[in-house]
């Protein structure tokens, strides 16, 4: 089985969770059940606020903001939903979540990869 660990800094302290093929981050709720399956106590998560899926067949992570308040960042930008790669960080309200690469086979490392930053095409590097 391919074993995938997420790493979740939570106001300074490390945690850490499986990856197997989707799971599902938001707040805890006072009252009545949570829906979904990781729970973080913060004012500026939803209740129901981001989903991150392992799709086996292509060997990538996808995230999926799921209509957020406050929304999902990828690398300080917000986005909706994108691909999740070793090098990414996401951000819902204070808590930051990324992959553990050590966790990852050399194979998954590869098909996962880095985000590759692209430069404005009328810039220029001067070597």
């Amino acid at each position: 089985m391919t074993h995938i660990i997420l790493k979740i800094n939570i106001d300074g302290a490390i945690h850490s969770t499986s990856l197997e093929k989707e799971i599902t981050f938001g707040r805890k709720r006072s009252k009545g059940k949570s829906k979904a399956q990781y729970l973080i106590e913060d004012p500026d998560i939803s209740t129901l606020h981001l989903k991150i899926t392992f799709d086996m067949a292509l060997g990538k992570i996808f995230f999926k903001d799921l209509k957020s308040t406050n929304g999902t960042f990828l690398n300080g930008q917000q986005y909706k939903e994108d691909l999740f790669h070793i090098n990414d960080v996401l951000k819902i309200g204070s808590c930051t979540i990324s992959i553990d690469k050590n966790s990852l086979s050399r194979e998954l490392k590869a098909s996962i990869g880095k985000r590759i930053s692209y430069k404005h095409e009328n810039e220029i590097t001067l070597k």
